[in-house]
């Protein structure tokens, strides 16, 4: 596709969509796995896993097959009638998280709703609380959703702002503040039905609590009687190397939200799983979704429980994960202010770069993903994702926050534009010399060894700079969701000699600025 083809679609978005999106200027065409293939055929590395809804990757195939066998059979009969999946979806989710029951229903805002209804009601019903004096303690620095309740108890002023009137009934604590929590539960007493709480706070930057919170939280819900309900729309589902984050921090609530990865990308599928005590307190007609718990939905989510049952992504989870959060850690102060995570999920804020400034550096290097609160980004690769692509991120990062650009670049096109803007990239900012050498490879020689030869002989160098080449544009022009036309093609076999020549001016240029640094035995400052 042309550039002004291109142009033609961003376009039709920014007149005919409405703007409450800024999205990176990539136009996806297909995807597979961990990547992203563009309408011109640029492949990028998925880093964010769309808020972990893509958990098991892009069109897995056992979650795929699991939707094409399920559209040839019934794709929705609403709840006004059963269906074969549905019974066996209540079952197998409630039995994975270890609970009794299950209500389904489709967006993970529309679980929210539901667990501010459900609260309210056990409230009047069970605990005994005064009509419509119920109160449900929220933590700020919260993301639940975006509809009108939700975000009537939003620190965030984009989310608020100008929406109001605003739905009466929470309390704001600080996330993190046990003390302050024990304070409102003993001022207001009787009234409070539930806590609402994420384990880790993921739109507000991947935000863990500190030690103790949660089961501060789960011992002071119990000893109040009121329920602890734990939103893990985004940290369940393996994110952070656990099923459920809540069991890192060895909690047990009394409702789980889930959603997101439960739909295994392909499908809105979301939920609230409690007891049947909680639960039960719904009579016919007090609750209820069109399209909640359809055939389709159920289908794919029950693939999904499968998968997460033998345990083997969430080690892989916490496996990789431990990667990412050591490459991570070595990120230079100056440029790097936190680093906070669990698993494969983590939050990176910067002294002085903003987050869009970030992504965009690392969208030009050919990894994807989105900033958060000006100076912060999120992290979240697909689960699937291999250590080796991994690894390949990791050293993008590293270039992008420090202003080195290597072997990933795919900016303007050096062969149109002249040596020089490529140069310009090269030398944009000063690069602080151990992650230099990590990106030139030096550091993780090893790192190729493990995954077989490198591809350039017997330069570990020259076979990372081969292989970022081949992630982004791969030989013989074979792209995901691409036909091989049989030959490269000239646009592409320029495009691939300048991320070559590109990881080239990057990687000289870094064993210049070596040459004057004394290291230690292990090739570190």
């Amino acid at each position: 596709m042309t550039s002004a083809a291109v142009t033609d679609l961003s376009e039709l978005t920014a007149r005919y969509s409405a703007h409450n999106y800024a999205p990176l200027p990539v136009v996806a065409a297909s995807a597979e796995g961990a990547w992203i293939t563009d309408v011109q055929g640029r492949r990028y590395l998925d880093m964010m896993a769309a808020y972990s809804a893509l958990n098991f990757g892009h069109r897995n195939p056992r979650l795929i097959a699991a939707a094409m066998r399920q559209l040839e059979q019934v794709t929705l009969v609403s709840r006004a009638f059963d269906h074969d999946q549905f019974g066996p979806f209540c079952a197998e989710l409630a039995e994975l998280a270890g609970m009794e029951m299950v209500l389904p229903m489709n967006t993970g805002a529309e679980a929210v709703e539901t667990a501010i209804k459900v609260a309210r009601k056990w409230g009047y019903t069970v605990r005994g609380v005064p009509a419509d004096q119920a109160l449900i303690v929220v933590f700020d620095g919260n993301f639940h959703g975006r509809t009108t309740t939700i975000i009537s108890f939003s620190s965030d002023p984009d989310a608020r702002d100008d929406f109001g009137p605003y739905t009466p009934g929470f309390l704001n604590v600080p996330y993190g503040d046990l003390a302050r929590l024990t304070e409102v539960l003993a001022e207001y007493g009787e009234r409070v039905v539930a806590v609402l709480v994420e384990p880790i706070q993921g739109e507000a930057g991947v935000v863990v609590p500190p030690a103790g919170f949660l089961t501060g939280v789960r011992s002071l819900c119990s000893a109040h009687g009121i329920l602890m309900i734990a939103d893990e729309i985004q940290s369940g589902l393996g994110r952070t190397g656990f099923t459920f984050t809540c069991s890192a921090y060895g909690v047990v609530p009394d409702a789980y939200l889930l959603g997101k990865a439960l739909g295994g990308g392909i499908v809105p599928v979301s939920a609230m799983v409690s007891s049947a005590a909680v639960l039960g307190v719904l009579q016919p007609g007090q609750h209820g979704s069109t399209f909640g718990g359809n055939p389709l939905a159920c289908a794919i989510g029950r693939e999904v429980i499968a998968m997460l049952r033998d345990g083997s992504l969430q080690e892989r989870s916490a496996s990789l994960g431990t990667v990412m959060q050591s490459r991570l850690a070595e990120l230079p102060a100056s440029v790097v202010s936190s680093v906070r995570g669990l698993g494969l999920w983590a939050g990176i804020s910067f002294t002085s770069l903003s987050g869009r400034e970030v992504c965009e550096r690392l969208m030009a290097a050919g990894v994807l993903t989105k900033e958060t609160h000006g100076n912060t980004i999120r992290l979240g690769p697909p689960l699937v994702i291999t250590e080796e692509d991994l690894l390949w991120g990791m050293d993008r990062i590293a270039e992008a926050v420090t202003g080195l650009s290597a072997s990933g670049y795919l900016g303007p096109d050096p062969a149109a534009e002249g040596d020089d803007h490529r140069g310009d990239h090269a030398d944009r900012a000063a690069v602080e010399v151990p992650l230099a050498r990590r990106a030139a490879g030096d550091d993780h020689a090893a790192v190729g060894h493990r995954h077989g030869q490198h591809e350039g002989g017997d330069d570990p160098a020259e076979g990372r700079r081969e292989r970022a080449a081949d992630r982004l544009h791969p030989p013989g022009g074979q792209q995901a969701g691409h036909q091989d036309p049989g030959a490269e093609g000239d646009g592409r076999r320029r495009r691939r000699q300048a991320v070559l020549e590109a990881a080239d001016h990057a990687f000289h240029r870094t064993q210049q600025q070596q040459g004057a640094v004394s290291t230690d035995g292990d090739g570190r400052t």
